[in-house]
């Protein structure tokens, strides 16, 4: 089961926001989330579920991305279908 504060980064990783719903359907322009260096295990629960993705390890911080199942799941929570920018 995901949390709540899960589905909060996903969210924010995809830098959604109801008010930036348009005809029931968001534009996902970003996919990255910046976690400290020593991982977040919110999102290596997500990466496990297959919602997420690690991607690059900078001397700051681990990015992850949200994955289209974990878009797929953001959808059926939010009722908004969720499409990447170009």
């Amino acid at each position: 089961m995901v949390k709540e504060t899960q589905l909060e980064k996903m969210e924010h990783a995809i830098g959604f926001r109801f008010d930036r719903v348009k005809k029931n359907r968001y534009v996902a322009f970003r996919n990255h989330f910046a976690a400290p260096l020593l991982g977040d295990d919110d999102w290596k629960w997500l990466v496990g579920m297959g919602y997420a993705e690690q991607g690059e390890i900078t001397e700051s911080g681990v990015f992850y991305h949200v994955t289209r199942a974990g878009m797929n799941f953001i959808e059926r929570v939010t009722g908004v279908k969720i499409v990447e920018e170009d």
